[in-house]
């Protein structure tokens, strides 16, 4: 996501501002889809925590297809209209993850957890991705358009790394529960 705007400038040639308009209106519009949608679909599904997780799973496999076509993609509204959908699969768990846990953690530990998690996500989602990112583009791919190697590879074993943790953490939502009824 960070490198976005700088992808579109690098790779499809566009404008500084031209860039910015376009990465915004692909961010606006698919945290919404993710944030809105992933909520409600959720809501659906029954509200358990452990369909909750197992949602936020699939959107990260959905996530993972598109982390590659929206980079390796040549046309600009395929490129885009990715980035949408990729971005929409990596809003999802912004509000379905963090329900998930405030239901699985005890009423006297909820701040404490949510601080954990807020801290690691911010630490791997804003340190370690875009720096990874970087550090690829830098060194595998040292070239004007390389940026979009870089994504094509950190961001879809991101997502794949978060889709496993994600059904992990489902199959141990559901035993959770089931430990609870009994």
């Amino acid at each position: 996501v960070s490198w976005f705007p700088v992808f579109l400038i690098r790779v499809h040639g566009m404008e500084m501002v031209d860039a910015g308009r376009l990465a915004g209106a692909c961010l606006i519009l698919g945290g919404l889809i993710g944030l809105v949608g992933g909520g409600w679909i959720t809501d659906r599904m029954g509200g358990k925590s452990s369909d909750r997780l197992a949602f936020c799973g699939l959107a990260a496999v959905i996530g993972t297809i598109f982390a590659v076509i929206f980079p390796l993609s040549d046309n600009l509204i395929v490129t885009a209209g990715a980035f949408v959908i990729f971005f929409a699969a990596a809003a999802v768990p912004i509000g379905a993850a963090a329900t998930a846990l405030q239901q699985l953690t005890p009423n006297r530990m909820r701040a404490t957890v949510s601080a954990i998690y807020l801290f690691i996500v911010n630490l791997i989602g804003l340190g370690a991705g875009p720096t990874a990112t970087a550090l690829l583009g830098d060194i595998l791919f040292p070239y004007e358009s390389g940026i979009r190697y870089a994504i094509a590879i950190a961001s879809p074993v991101a997502f794949g790394v978060g889709a496993v943790l994600f059904f992990v953490a489902a199959r141990y939502a559901k035993r959770q529960a089931v430990q609870q009824e009994v």
